[in-house]
């Protein structure tokens, strides 16, 4: 659903995003009363997931609008990397090493009944294989495994 833009400072934007990773659970009937955002994504995003978009989808069209407003980026995602699909890649100006980033799903809905969502805790090691593949690919140097939290 589009959504008109606000113009907002950089660090106006990584407020909102640090105050609503500062929740480990949010009631779904508080994300349209209390937790409101300026930043017009991130409602999109809870949105989505209350929506029951799969998680890494909604993260991912948050991640893609963090990048073109904050970091003027206009990357998008999955891409093939001869190893397999990566959600992100950005090329270092200077050095011309791409940085992979490879996004992990930040909230979910815990339990429908509950209607809470909740941050899930990511153990890299269940994700071992994958970034060892993306490691292995040609002038791959770093990969950053979810990010924002």
């Amino acid at each position: 659903m589009p959504f008109k833009r606000v113009q907002m400072k950089n660090q106006e934007i990584i407020d909102e995003i640090k105050r609503l990773f500062s929740f480990d659970e949010i009631k779904i009937e508080q994300i349209e009363e209390s937790h409101k955002y300026t930043y017009e994504p991130i409602n999109n995003y809870l949105r989505n997931l209350l929506g029951e978009v799969k998680p890494e989808t909604a993260l991912s069209e948050l991640f893609r609008d963090l990048l073109t407003d904050t970091c003027n980026i206009q990357k998008f995602p999955e891409r093939n990397i001869h190893s397999g699909f990566v959600d992100y890649v950005i090329k270092d100006k200077i050095a011309g090493n791409p940085i992979l980033i490879e996004l992990k799903p930040i909230f979910i809905i815990k339990n429908k009944k509950q209607q809470t969502i909740r941050q899930t805790d990511l153990d890299f090691k269940q994700h071992k294989d994958q970034i060892q593949k993306y490691l292995k690919s040609k002038d791959t140097e770093y990969i950053i495994l979810r990010v924002l939290t």
